[in-house]
């Protein structure tokens, strides 16, 4: 059995990240505290960044974050997001 506690949660690009505190019955015998940072997608899904799984990353969640996610710091004179860049870079070939 794991017990958890949020130690610090907040937003980063309108992403909510929490920091979790994990201490399971095995690491009170040693006095030992696992952390873990947990990530939010688009989704709901949430991911801890230190152990991602390949069940963890959805296309629909990726094309949303690319989506939202400006180019070259949105110093642009219209919005132009990194999956319009990954699809102009695909049809070059």
């Amino acid at each position: 059995m794991t017990d958890q506690k949020v130690v610090r949660m907040w937003r980063e690009n309108g992403l909510l990240l929490k920091i979790l505190e994990m201490e399971s019955n095995s690491n009170r015998r040693n006095n030992e505290r696992k952390y873990a940072i947990i990530y939010s997608t688009y989704s709901g899904i949430l991911i801890d960044l230190a152990n991602p799984t390949i069940e963890d990353i959805l296309v629909p969640d990726l094309a949303h974050h690319l989506a939202n996610t400006c180019r070259f710091t949105g110093a642009c004179r219209t919005g132009y997001s990194v999956a319009q860049h990954c699809i102009l870079v695909a049809e070059l070939n």
